[in-house]
């Protein structure tokens, strides 16, 4: 079996979103993870899911190049819902639709006092 055959045998579509759900194992972010078969032109062990699924429907991209979700689910490995950017773009993304926690007071993880002390 190929590698897109492989992938794409884990992918479930969802009829109302357009999305097409990751069925495999997660890692802990909470983005599909996808392991290459040898000899695939899939350059890493372990990608994820959706990075995969830009790979082997468009072909390469840069190793420093991000795998957008312009549809907000991670698990989501349809290719017209990905996009190519770069870091910038992604926190930019993040922030306008407002999916940044503010790291301000005890939220921030170098915080040395809580509210209740």
């Amino acid at each position: 079996m190929s590698s897109i055959e492989r992938l794409f045998e884990n992918v479930s579509p969802e009829p109302n979103s357009g999305c097409w759900l990751w069925l495999g194992g997660a890692n802990r972010d909470g983005y599909g993870h996808f392991k290459k078969e040898h000899g695939s032109r899939l350059n890493k062990k372990m990608m994820t899911a959706h990075r995969a699924a830009i790979v082997l429907t468009r072909g390469d991209i840069p190793s420093s190049s991000y795998v957008l979700h312009k549809c907000d689910v991670r698990l989501c490995c349809n290719p017209e819902h990905l996009e190519i950017g770069n870091q910038h773009k992604n926190m930019n993304d993040a922030m306008v639709r407002n999916r940044l926690r503010p790291c301000i007071g005890e939220k921030n993880g170098r915080a040395k006092i809580s509210a209740a002390v």
